[in-house]
């Protein structure tokens, strides 16, 4: 499930009006597209209300008979112009995220449709949400480190001075990806990032993070590293922070909280399913970049604690 998933249901929905797809066989969710609107229904146990606006387009309202058989005993339906849809599929995938094979109670979809409607009344946000759970899962790798290597760990943080991976050790390079519960779907942003390296070893962490109100926001993470720190280290990490965009007068805007779903590690070998230009049948000297996506689930990953050593 990625929004890749949620863009084709709506397109198939424009040429077949007036009927309910569900998303994944997995989840209840439901999609319908009617005279210029989708449709989304989300099975909720929460009481029942009249439509009224929920945030930017989008409108809602909380039925008590569904028009199909669900779990639960309500059901949300948002609706939403189908011109422009395509900056709202990151909120669609994180509430689908958020219900899972459950019920969705309306107090927390209300509260992830208000944190997007804060970004998108910003216009150029400072973190968008996939870079914020992108630096969660920095900053979970950066808490390992500090475990184990202690504060040095810090410098060992490349990724934010524009190094080509994320942590740089004496023994390894560690790129970290973060994903979703449901979608492994990973950004590589270049040929040579998740290329072997030929003097040492390269190993690609993958965390999960899933929307849970039991997890820790992006706020709450940088104040954890904070703890972490020698004092005389604060100014330096905050350095490193707002090289990567994030800055504390935003800090409100970055309510969501993540748990870790789980993470996976391996080292990036030449038979490794990724792309680079030694994988090129034929040299190509004009391809000078490319920004390509990897479903990290069929990559060759082993699962890990958080407590484990990842280096």
């Amino acid at each position: 499930m990625n929004e890749d998933t949620i863009n084709m249901i709506l397109q198939v929905n424009l040429t077949d009006e007036n009927i309910w797809r569900i998303v994944d066989p997995k989840f209840q969710i439901q999609l319908l597209y009617d005279n210029g609107f989708h449709y989304m229904m989300i099975p909720s146990n929460s009481t029942p209300f009249i439509e009224k606006s929920m945030a930017g387009p989008i409108t809602w309202k909380l039925i008590e008979k569904p028009p199909l058989t669900m779990s639960a005993n309500h059901a949300m339906i948002l609706r939403f112009p189908s011109k422009n849809t395509k900056r709202l599929y990151p909120f669609l995938l994180e509430l689908i995220e958020a219900c899972g094979t459950e019920a969705l109670s309306s107090t927390t979809a209300l509260q992830i449709a208000k944190e997007w409607e804060d970004l998108w009344k910003k216009g150029t946000q400072p973190l968008s949400k996939e870079q914020q759970r992108g630096l969660i899962a920095e900053l979970i790798v950066l808490k390992n480190l500090l475990v184990n290597e202690g504060s040095v760990a810090l410098s060992l943080w490349k990724g934010p001075e524009g190094g080509l991976h994320d942590f740089v050790l004496n023994s390894c390079s560690i790129e970290v990806k973060s994903h979703g519960a449901l979608s492994k779907v990973i950004s590589v942003s270049s040929l040579e990032q998740l290329e072997p390296l030929k003097d040492s070893i390269l190993k690609l962490c993958c965390i999960g993070l899933m929307r849970n109100e039991s997890g820790m926001s992006l706020g709450e993470w940088v104040q954890e590293i904070t703890s972490i720190l020698p004092e005389n280290l604060h100014s330096r990490f905050m350095n490193k922070l707002k090289e990567v965009g994030f800055n504390q007068v935003d800090e409100v805007l970055y309510r969501a909280k993540y748990a870790i779903d789980q993470i996976m590690i391996g080292e990036i070998k030449i038979d490794s399913k990724t792309l680079h230009h030694g994988k090129l049948k034929t040299p190509n000297p004009a391809l000078k970049g490319a920004l390509y996506k990897l479903d990290s689930s069929i990559l060759d990953l082993v699962p890990v604690s958080v407590e484990e050593q990842l280096n």
